[in-house]
């Protein structure tokens, strides 16, 4: 697969509570379907993100087992290489990336939801445990804007978030944002 075709391709990893290997790709540009190599580790609430062309499939659960492993999916040669494992096994986490690096935020470690936050070097394959954040986090959302990455909403453990945090790279810390409007109904 050519890298224009990549850039615009959607993965998609089918979830299931033992976990699958199986991935799939959708070419919006001719509107159909392919088959992808096998993961190597059979897995389940894994995180994706794309970086520098490549595919990241990071943590996740085979059956309920936490996972640390991370995979990289290479699109010219359509194989997974399991790359450096995180320092922290978790599933339910965001991944973004930013400045030529994976953010993974928060998860759930099968125990509790998770405030530890690690960035990995593809060019070191080596992951760097970060500033925790001000709430643990599973199954939050991540975006990154600008030179800020903003962790938003997810699960603590007890009760559903409407609330946001930023990370300052500088200081190598988060902080609390507003909170979010309250939903509306109608």
């Amino acid at each position: 697969m050519e890298t224009a075709t990549w850039v615009q391709t959607l993965y998609y990893s089918a979830d299931h509570k033992l976990g699958l290997t199986n991935c799939d790709a959708f070419d919006p540009v001719v509107r159909t379907w392919a088959n992808c190599a096998a993961l190597n580790i059979r897995r389940h609430q894994a995180a994706v993100c794309e970086l520098e062309r490549f595919m990241y499939v990071v943590g996740g659960a085979e059956s309920w087992n936490c996972l640390n492993s991370v995979e990289r999916y290479d699109p010219d040669a359509n194989t997974w290489t399991l790359v450096a494992p995180m320092n922290v096994a978790r599933r339910g986490a965001a991944v973004a990336a930013h400045q030529g690096k994976l953010f993974v935020v928060g998860g759930f470690d099968g125990a509790r939801a998770l405030r530890c936050v690690e960035a990995y070097d593809p060019a070191r394959n080596e992951w760097r445990m970060l500033g925790s954040m001000t709430s643990p986090r599973s199954n939050a959302g991540v975006a990154v804007l600008g030179d800020a990455v903003y962790a938003v909403g997810g699960f603590d453990g007890n009760d559903f978030l409407n609330t946001m945090e930023v990370y300052d790279g500088e200081a190598d810390e988060w902080s609390d944002c507003a909170a979010a409007p309250p939903p509306l109904s109608g």
